[in-house]
């Protein structure tokens, strides 16, 4: 088997169906297998997965394991020589499994790539960006606006894709990845205690402390939904705030010097208070996720 697809779902059955109706679309010339984690949805999603496509392996897990878990749970039921991470909130426009395929075939030296993640409107979106740091975190209070173009190029954790270059980066969207099974191994997934964001970033942490290799393939688009389990009706969600902090804090807690947890969180305290205006109601509420997450 050379690919291993595999897709997790969380009480997302129409965008579910919509990525898998893609996958089988536009996949061809390359042998593939998908396996669709499913977290214990609430929904129809196993029933109409295993209709719509009972090709598909469906692994169906007792609880929500989130999103590292599901994706290390899918592995250890594929066969291929690759495995592509693809959200189930992403829609396949070309054959770019082929083509991530072909590349990684080509380039030895390079562990794991992905491609140009855009909206529906063929707008680029978040498709990588660099290791999460303090520099970044003080930029981020609002000195940024010194310096806006080295702090794109050099600092910033969310950046689209830049056109017809291949391009090494720091980490991928965990949206997309391709990446060798072998490596996958080496580094034993995602870690497991990360429920929801920065996992992506830790495992490709990990990877570059042992020199791998990592690229985007810009010239290969997938439109990327973004955000399908979450509640779009508010424009400030609480409950996802508290969820990308504590895997923030993990983050620094696995990957940076003995101290950097707290100044990130000075940070985080003076960046809240300077934007308060964005989180209206729902300041004191912030300020205590900051200051209890451990």
């Amino acid at each position: 088997m050379e690919i291993s697809i595999i897709i997790v779902n969380y009480n997302t059955c129409d965008l579910t169906l919509q990525c898998l109706q893609s996958v089988y679309e536009k996949t061809i010339n390359v042998e593939f297998e998908v396996i669709v984690v499913d977290n214990a949805s609430s929904d129809k999603s196993i029933e109409m997965i295993k209709k719509m496509f009972p090709q598909a392996k469906i692994i169906e897990s007792v609880e929500n394991l989130g999103f590292g878990k599901a994706n290390n749970l899918g592995a250890k039921y594929a066969n291929g020589d690759y495995l592509f991470l693809l959200n189930s909130d992403t829609i396949l426009v070309s054959n770019v499994i082929l083509e991530f395929y072909r590349f990684m075939q080509q380039s030895p030296q390079v562990a794991a790539c992905g491609g140009s993640l855009i909206d529906t409107l063929g707008n680029s979106v978040v498709s990588h960006g660099k290791f999460p740091s303090l520099l970044q975190e003080f930029s981020d209070i609002g000195f940024y606006r010194l310096y806006p173009k080295w702090y794109k190029n050099h600092l910033s954790v969310g950046q689209k894709a830049n056109e017809g270059d291949i391009s090494h980066v720091d980490y991928l969207s965990g949206a997309d990845v391709f990446i060798r099974r072998s490596v996958w191994d080496n580094i034993q997934g995602f870690f497991p205690q990360f429920f929801m964001y920065y996992e992506e970033t830790d495992m490709f942490c990990r990877m570059r402390r042992l020199g791998y290799n990592v690229c985007l393939l810009p010239m290969l688009k997938i439109i990327h939904l973004e955000g399908g389990s979450f509640d779009k009706s508010q424009l400030f969600n609480l409950k996802k705030y508290a969820m990308v902090f504590k895997s923030k804090v993990l983050y620094y807690q696995r990957n940076k010097p003995f101290g950097a947890v707290f100044l990130m969180k000075c940070m985080s305290l003076i960046s809240v208070t300077i934007h308060s205006r964005i989180y209206r109601n729902k300041l004191i509420q912030i300020y205590k996720i900051i200051i209890s997450t451990r």
